[in-house]
């Protein structure tokens, strides 16, 4: 499979993950372009040079951390929020298992401080009880 993107005359951004037959491409907005593939949802399509526009790398690492700080909270939400919410369950539990929460918990807050976030970093293992 063949990625292909493509680019209306109002800025709308989509991608084929084939060839697209050619009823298909006929019938998508008049000028229409087949462009590269986007390089993140930052970019936009300048017409004008034919390519897309630069995007400071701070933006670039901000969009990306920012998705990352999403996956961690929901990380945080499903297994650990439910376990440390819940006093039954908590205190049904070893100290052992306890730990192991604590430290995933630790690690997840943590992980913005790892070396090279948001580019490279590593996701913590989840625990096991």
């Amino acid at each position: 499979m063949s990625e292909h993107g493509f680019v209306s005359p109002d800025g709308e951004y989509w991608v084929t993950i084939s060839d697209p037959p050619a009823d298909l491409v006929a019938s998508y907005p008049e000028g229409t372009l087949e462009v590269g593939l986007r390089p993140t949802p930052l970019h936009t399509w300048n017409f004008a040079k034919g390519d897309w526009n630069t995007v400071p790398q701070e933006q670039i690492d901000k969009m990306y951390a920012d998705e990352i700080r999403d996956e961690r909270d929901a990380r945080l939400m499903e297994y650990v929020d439910r376990i440390v919410s819940n006093p039954l369950r908590w205190d049904s539990m070893t100290t052992e298992q306890q730990d192991k929460v604590k430290d995933y918990r630790t690690a997840l807050l943590d992980l913005t401080k790892q070396v090279g976030f948001p580019t490279s970093f590593t996701w913590p293992e989840k625990f096991d009880i």
